[in-house]
């Protein structure tokens, strides 16, 4: 992970504060992650990239002329809650995630998960 100063100053913060709730340094690398993760498929739902259904199956939407395909893809938002859930289990944690790209993808216990 290549930080800038403002950046790893804000990583030092973050894993002081996420310390208090007992989460490892490791740990929070892990949910930075895993909140850029969120982050990118988040932006390509609201671009239009990707489409879910009512029975949560996930789909590529690509258009070619005056033509729209739909490919089926693995749902990686909620492959992703779930190793959120499996990381917070036992830890008398929350979280919540947060649709809109242009802010913090992931919070834990109302702590935003990023830099």
């Amino acid at each position: 992970m290549n930080l800038n100063k403002k950046q790893l100053q804000n990583f030092a913060q973050l894993t002081e504060t996420m310390s208090r709730h007992s989460f490892s340094a490791s740990e929070v690398v892990q949910l930075l992650q895993y909140s850029n993760q969120l982050h990118r498929w988040f932006e390509d739902f609201a671009c239009g990239f990707v489409e879910i259904d009512d029975a949560g199956n996930a789909f590529r939407v690509v258009e070619i002329g005056n033509t729209t395909k739909r490919y089926p893809i693995k749902n990686k938002g909620k492959e992703i809650e779930k190793k959120i859930q499996k990381l917070i289990k036992g830890k008398n944690a929350t979280y919540r995630t947060q649709q809109d790209p242009r802010g913090g993808s992931l919070y834990i216990n109302n702590i935003p998960i990023c830099l």
